[in-house]
């Protein structure tokens, strides 16, 4: 069965199918006569190539950007999935003391089903707080600015068109993918889950057929037509914040709409073992509960699955009480206690050491002083650098206003700070890579014999520039 990845599918190839409708500036007339209700309609981006020529194959794969390009490269810096690179405890600590709440960004550095989904949410609810931590990281470095993946996270984070994939992943996640995880996360035979396919298949119809039933209304009421359970929605934050967004974004509907066609033709295509007349349509109760399936892999997760798990249902946990129980698990240590602390004393000096431990609030105290920290790092760097800008924009004034000399003779009867001046000109002005720095030049013959040799070159370019 493995529904956890064909949801992964299914929003890849809705994801795919929203490129080929916004495809870029470059690809754009390779897709031109490209039919996309045929593309859609056998979602044949990811399953049917042989229908794409080359060139447009190349287009399609080139236009891939926006959302989830956004999304990865967000996770590569809030939560890379190697622990030596990205912002890793930086953006917890931060987000800890500025939301109020703990966050963990999605995993979308590593294959984790709904994590894209999951992190348009995020990235749609504290959009703000995201372009002000990311303003943090900027300045509070020695030489301020970002990095290339930092300056496309802050970009896309304020780019409509971006903003608009985002908010069709988001909603799709709380519409459709939400509801239907709810019922596929129960232990059951995954065979018998035929109805809820159906189900989910008529749900986007609807949706498809009038998308203003999440676009429109009261985020509070929406969830009773929006959600495909009629239940609240997992995430009520998110879809506020994109009808706040909605007079922004023009072109959502018809993205979205879009969104929903290339999910719901890969839906019927996983969908086809259920439908009429099929094996398991046919077979009787016995059978199928005999080829019993499970409808997720959750089972075989490994130790890494488990901590994940554990943080799905526990998720104000520490890292650091995470790790004492499995500690306490693996190491054996009930059997421990039970041979060497099991007297009264010992179980009330135990539990007495705990609860000096957690009322030190010592892990607390220690992310508000990094948050503090950093951000007081961050204030006193931008405030050198406005102060660099400063004088940097004072010394460009007064060299504007600084008389250009081209006269060779002229040149040797200035003085040593006129000298320096007119090497000025050529070194920012004209941008002469060849004038020596200024700690270079320490006598006025000097000066005077690399200002001659600037004019030369200056002449000369404007010879070539502007010949007679």
């Amino acid at each position: 069965m493995e529904s956890l990845n064909r949801l992964l599918r299914v929003i890849k190839v809705a994801i795919t199918v929203v490129y080929s409708t916004l495809a870029n500036k470059d690809n754009a007339s390779t897709l031109r006569d490209v039919n996309l209700d045929a593309v859609t309609g056998a979602a044949s981006l990811l399953l049917h190539t042989e229908e794409l020529s080359p060139a447009e194959l190349r287009a399609l794969d080139t236009s891939a950007r926006g959302g989830v390009k956004l999304t990865g490269l967000a996770g590569a810096i809030f939560n890379h999935k190697d622990a030596k690179k990205g912002q890793q405890d930086a953006y917890v600590f931060y987000f800890r003391e500025v939301v109020g709440h703990p966050l963990r960004f999605p995993d979308t550095s590593n294959t984790r089903y709904q994590s894209h989904c999951a992190a348009a949410a995020e990235l749609l609810v504290h959009r703000e707080e995201y372009l002000r931590f990311l303003e943090v990281v900027r300045d509070r470095k020695t030489q301020p600015g970002f990095n290339h993946m930092e300056e496309n996270v802050y970009k896309g984070l304020q780019d409509l068109p971006t903003l608009t994939e985002l908010a069709a992943l988001a909603l799709y996640a709380k519409a459709v993918t939400h509801p239907y995880m709810r019922v596929v996360r129960h232990h059951q035979n995954g065979l018998k889950l035929g109805y809820l396919h159906d189900q989910l298949q008529q749900h986007i119809q609807t949706l498809i057929a009038d998308p203003d039933l999440l676009l429109l209304g009261d985020p509070g009421e929406s969830y009773h037509k929006g959600a495909m359970d009629g239940k609240e929605w997992e995430r009520p934050a998110v879809v506020s914040a994109i009808l706040e967004l909605v007079p922004e974004l023009p072109y959502l509907r018809p993205i979205l709409v879009a969104f929903l066609r290339g999910a719901l033709k890969t839906w019927e295509r996983f969908s086809k073992e259920f439908e009429r007349g099929g094996a398991i349509d046919c077979a009787s109760q016995a059978e199928i509960d005999a080829a019993w399936i499970s409808p997720t892999n959750d089972h075989n997760e490994g130790a890494l699955g488990a901590h994940g798990s554990y943080l799905r249902s526990h998720p104000n946990a520490t890292e650091e009480y995470y790790n004492a129980q499995a500690k306490y698990n693996f190491n054996n240590t009930e059997d421990f206690m039970q041979a060497h602390l099991h007297t009264p004393p010992d179980e009330k000096d135990l539990h007495a050491a705990g609860r000096r431990i957690d009322s030190s609030k010592h892990e607390s105290k220690r992310r508000k002083a990094q948050v503090l920290y950093s951000v007081s790092i961050a204030t006193q760097r931008a405030r050198h650098r406005e102060e660099r800008q400063r004088k940097e924009n004072e010394a460009k004034a007064r060299l504007a206003k600084i008389h250009q000399i081209l006269d060779p003779e002229v040149l040797a009867t200035l003085k040593r700070d006129e000298l320096d001046d007119q090497l000025e000109i050529y070194r920012k002005r004209e941008n002469d890579k060849e004038v020596p720095l200024k700690s270079k030049l320490t006598t006025k013959a000097g000066k005077l014999e690399a200002l001659r040799d600037a004019l030369t070159r200056y002449q000369a370019a404007q010879m070539d520039t502007h010949p007679e």
